[in-house]
């Protein structure tokens, strides 16, 4: 929500109002005209010159009030403009001092709360931004950007449901956002997915993939779903679409071995990585995650075979030797286990799991 100069400069031309109406000929006759024509004293006067002056004391007070309200307006808007320059720089911490002006200067406005929840949000304090974009919600006209950095707040702080629904808000009062709309649908999707709430993720994946410059993860995201969803076929062919589109994404491997396996998925992760294998996808590194699915499996006697091609492809990939010494302490198989985590070892000395493997080869 950038800020408006055309709205910057309005709130200063009420600073004019009182010139312009000390120049109109209601005020000079009704207000002027008692003051320099009737001299008695005010308890001699007609009942009418009282009301008159009465009057013309509350609009000038009136006037005055709204000229002080312009200027609260018009250094609240200056210090919008000077936090705005800073809040996407390295010295964003400078702009605590203009938004917190702003807000003192003129607290009705959304834009001082949008702004000052918007530093909140860059200096880590999540809880306080989310206060300030509530009070923002309430005056101001442009809710679409309040819901949708909102949404970025609770998807931080890992809260889905209440992220999913700020997304859903915000993209219902601007569907196609001018700026990143892919991504804002994107965002959405995924937040609706950790809520555990497919049919609506499964939606805003689609209309982000149905606009302009897509994210690359859309494919994936989108299979993984269709996964979830009990739709394998669906969800391996989203995969592999998008990976089609974006080689690049074949380094997220490793990465999507490890969400498939943790989420139970070790069927669906055996038909992902078997088909991708099929189209040559797959390196010494890819078929150690494939044989990592057959062992989780208890498929021995294949993981084995897989690890072999691996070993044939790239013989210094060191998780083919992790992997078979893994599959020898399950069969029993206790000095080839060894072997392979000594030469795991060897050329990957500083492995994390270095002396958890030493214990095991003790025993």
């Amino acid at each position: 929500m950038k800020p408006n100069l055309i709205s910057f400069i309005n709130p200063a031309s009420t600073l004019f109002y009182p010139f312009f109406i000390a120049r109109s000929p209601i005020w000079r006759v009704r207000f002027f005209a008692v003051i320099s024509k009737d001299k008695s004293p005010i308890s001699k006067q007609k009942p009418g010159g009282f009301l008159r002056v009465a009057a013309g004391l509350f609009l000038a007070t009136f006037f005055l009030a709204g000229t002080q309200l312009a200027v609260a307006g018009f250094l609240a808007r200056i210090n919008i403009f000077r936090a705005y320059r800073l809040l996407n720089t390295s010295a964003f911490l400078q702009a605590e001092i203009p938004t917190s002006r702003a807000v003192r200067c003129n607290p009705q406005s959304g834009y001082t709360h949008y702004y000052k929840g918007v530093f909140l949000k860059k200096a880590g304090k999540k809880q306080e931004s989310l206060r300030e974009f509530d009070r923002a919600l309430r005056t101001t006209a442009h809710p679409a950007s309040v819901h949708r950095v909102m949404g970025e707040v609770a998807l931080e702080k890992r809260d889905f449901t209440r992220a999913a629904g700020h997304y859903r808000a915000s993209l219902f009062y601007d569907p196609s956002p001018r700026m990143a709309a892919a991504s804002s649908w994107y965002k959405y999707g995924r937040a609706a997915q950790a809520a555990a709430k497919g049919g609506e993720a499964l939606f805003a994946f689609r209309k982000a993939e149905n606009l302009t410059d897509p994210p690359a993860m859309i494919g994936p995201s989108i299979g993984f779903l269709l996964a979830s969803m009990n739709l394998p076929d669906a969800g391996i062919q989203a995969y592999l679409y998008g990976l089609e589109k974006n080689p690049g994404l074949l380094s997220f491997l490793p990465r999507w071995s490890l969400t498939m396996t943790k989420s139970g998925m070790t069927d669906f992760g055996k038909e992902l990585f078997t088909s991708l294998d099929s189209r040559g996808k797959l390196d010494a590194g890819g078929l150690c995650l494939l044989a990592s699915f057959h062992f989780h499996q208890e498929d021995h006697q294949v993981a084995l075979k897989v690890l072999e091609r691996a070993e044939m492809m790239n013989p210094e990939e060191p998780n083919i030797y992790l992997l078979k010494g893994e599959i020898y302490s399950k069969t029993g198989r206790d000095e080839e286990m060894n072997r392979m985590f000594r030469r795991f070892l060897e050329m990957y000395p500083n492995a994390p799991q270095k002396e958890a493997l030493q214990k095991r080869m003790r025993k």
